[in-house]
């Protein structure tokens, strides 16, 4: 239980709202101090595109989800725009999408959520550009004239920013925020070479992630040649096929004898091979254990959950126990891969997520089979691999139960990888790698020009 005592003008300032959510935020805290600058302050609508007209959350559209990419257009949603990784963002028809096309994304337009879990914050990049925005996430359009956008959005994401962003949160089951609470949100002001300054630091971010993706993406399309012809952008359902009753001895579930997954591990061990486990030091699946939370990180880690491990940006829930059983089976490492064990087919299960510097020794979730390669000359490689569309249709066949579908460890060790010519292995491995570095240094820079702000104002007030 969280308890705080307020001075009444508090609740006057606010309108007399009584609901305790505005004032644990720290937006009063914020007020006060940006209040207390002797630095200029302008309100968010004079800093938008048009306006008010610049802050938006857009129509309330029928979601219906398809998997033709060529009819489609990638949707997102408040939990997808977090992720690093967008490939497996599902699709909306485009001629729904075209219905409000101010929510097609452009670079540099800042991405709130604004239902659920008020306040999450991302900048938009190159390779997000195109993709539709649906209207639970607030864009804010910055006039660039006026304002640098990653300057903004730096501020917006800051330790001042998000409690001014989430103090006009309201709603009971499901939480929302509209336009005009955020409209009068008072922004500081700086001198033009700090603010560029912090500006250069998101677009750096940006870009680096950006050339992360690409790198990346590059990297799983080498895998391509083994679902030629039969790894298709739409199905048609339902799909029917013959097995062998030879084959049913062990899995009898359809999922499993899915006819395109078989026929590319047939081209995969018609070819130079190798199984994960031989690739790998260790493919473990920690058990169930009980957690113990604590309030000093000196005497634990950082607790993430499954999914938001897969973030840009990963935020712990709690500070996990080191006297939690298991505790040292949970912990990962840098340069480790883990694949989502449990879930429903379509969810998180079989995602494949990279262990980067900024999650080096903190704990995770049971869910996720660990990956570790035997060195870093195979771990991109193995990543590249077990992430593209080639290596999903192995992981997806997997998963066995009824109310909630999941794999072991020994099934990830026994899966087939290609071994392409050694000069691609090293090519692959080296491009995911430098990947993976620029992840870490994106998310630095970003932590970095929140910093540069939060500093800023705390020695303005003094």
């Amino acid at each position: 239980m969280k308890i705080k005592t307020i001075p009444s003008k508090w609740l006057e300032d606010n309108g007399c709202r009584l609901d305790c959510g505005p004032y644990m935020s720290g937006a009063f805290e914020a007020r006060i101090a940006i209040a207390a600058l002797k630095a200029k302050k302008t309100s968010l609508v004079e800093l938008t595109e048009g306006g008010i007209s610049g802050v938006f959350k857009g129509k309330m559209i029928k979601r219906i989800f398809i998997q033709d990419k060529a009819q489609g257009v990638p949707f997102l949603n408040t939990s997808d725009m977090l992720e690093s990784d967008l490939t497996h963002v599902p699709l909306i028809p485009k001629k729904i999408a075209d219905t409000d096309s101010d929510c097609y994304l452009k670079p540099e337009t800042i991405l709130i959520s604004a239902a659920g879990t008020i306040g999450r914050t991302v900048f938009a990049r190159e390779d997000m550009a195109g993709m539709f925005a649906c209207s639970d996430i607030m864009k804010v359009v910055p006039d660039t004239e006026k304002i640098p956008s990653g300057y903004l959005y730096a501020f917006l994401s800051s330790d001042y920013g998000v409690p001014l962003v989430t103090a006009g949160t309201f709603g009971s089951i499901i939480l929302h925020i509209e336009p005009s609470d955020l409209a009068e949100i008072q922004v500081p002001r700086f001198s033009d070479e700090f603010e560029g300054e912090v500006d250069a630091l998101i677009k750096r971010a940006s870009q680096l992630r950006t050339d992360a993706v690409n790198l990346i993406n590059e990297s799983r399309a080498c895998f391509n040649i083994f679902g030629d012809g039969i790894l298709k952008d739409q199905h048609e359902y339902p799909i029917v096929s013959t097995v062998s009753s030879k084959n049913l001895i062990l899995r009898l579930e359809a999922a499993y004898h899915d006819p395109t997954a078989e026929t590319i591990a047939a081209r995969i061990t018609k070819e130079r091979h190798t199984y994960v486990r031989d690739l790998c030091k260790e493919v473990s699946l920690p058990g169930i254990f009980k957690r113990i939370y604590i309030e000093d990180a000196e005497y634990g880690a950082p607790y993430y959950s499954g999914g938001a491990i897969f973030w840009l940006e990963p935020k712990h829930k709690e500070i996990l126990s080191r006297k939690t059983s298991l505790f040292n089976n949970v912990q990962i490492r840098n340069g480790s891969i883990l694949i989502q064990a449990f879930g429903q087919k379509g969810g998180l299960i079989g995602r494949v997520a990279w262990v980067g510097k900024h999650l080096d020794s903190v704990c995770t979730t049971h869910m996720l089979v660990r990956v570790i390669a035997k060195d870093n000359s195979l771990a991109g490689y193995l990543f590249a691999y077990l992430s593209s569309d080639i290596g999903y249709a192995q992981i997806i066949r997997l998963p066995f139960g009824g109310s909630i579908p999941h794999f072991n460890e020994s099934q990830i060790a026994e899966l087939p990888v290609p071994l392409l010519d050694d000069d691609e292995i090293k090519r692959i491995n080296d491009a995911v790698l430098k990947a993976m570095t620029f992840r870490d240094e994106a998310l630095q820079l970003e932590l970095d020009a929140r910093q540069m702000i939060s500093q800023a104002i705390l020695e303005g007030c003094h």
